[in-house]
């Protein structure tokens, strides 16, 4: 085997490895039924551990929102 392959080999291990513990870092899916206030319901994807404030300015940004207003159930 010449070392050209061996290192094309050794890379694609390598990114396959990084893949997978980008995966195990962002988490699972997680599936949030947003109530919004004009009584719309939206399914939203996002990955566990994902921050509240990240989810807040989602909806601002998605729905029109303003999240500071809001109560949370």
């Amino acid at each position: 085997m010449s070392m050209g392959l061996q290192l094309d080999g050794l890379r694609d291990k390598t990114r396959d490895l990084k893949r997978q513990e980008e995966e195990q870092e962002t988490g699972e899916d997680v599936k949030c039924l947003l109530k919004l206030p004009d009584g719309e319901e939206k399914m939203e994807t996002f990955k566990l551990g994902t921050m509240v404030s990240y989810v807040k300015a989602y909806i601002q940004k998605n729905y029109g929102f303003a999240m500071a207003q809001q109560v949370h159930t």
